[in-house]
């Protein structure tokens, strides 16, 4: 016997809350400067799962990187982003290296705790709303069919 619980429906709601959650996340940790990264906020649904995706940087603002692990593979893109700010190219060059080598000594991100755990602080934020919201949906699809 079917319900006819639509839970793609569900989880498509499910997924705007957490998104909601993590765009606002990014923007409290200040990870909004051109919008790449939050724009690039998508879920795929499937059956009773949900996968979220994103720029590959979002994973580095969640889990950081150790000092060890930090390479000058970064260089041009901390370059654009200096550029970004209204840095000269030689004035951003010379902040971008400055900048990984800082992240060599300490790791990355470098303010502290603060910036780390992007995705896991939105998920907690959001877990009892979207709680609610699935109990809601199913506990209203099961009064229909009863009544």
């Amino acid at each position: 016997m079917s319900l006819g619980i639509d839970t793609d429906a569900i989880l498509a709601g499910a997924a705007l809350i957490f998104e909601r959650y993590l765009k606002a996340e990014l923007y409290l940790q200040g990870h909004n400067n051109k919008g790449d990264l939050i724009d690039s906020i998508k879920y795929n649904i499937g059956g009773v799962t949900l996968d979220v995706f994103a720029l590959y940087y979002l994973h580095i603002l969640n889990d950081g990187v150790k000092p060890e692990n930090v390479s000058f593979a970064q260089f041009p893109h901390l370059v654009k982003y200096f550029k970004s700010k209204g840095d000269s190219d030689k004035t951003a060059r010379a902040k971008a290296g400055a900048t990984i080598n800082t992240w060599k000594k300490t790791g990355m991100p470098t303010a502290g705790k603060k910036k780390l755990g992007a995705i896991d602080k939105a998920y907690k934020a959001s877990e009892k709303e979207i709680e609610r919201y699935i109990d809601k949906q199913v506990l209203m699809k099961l009064d229909q069919l009863l009544n």
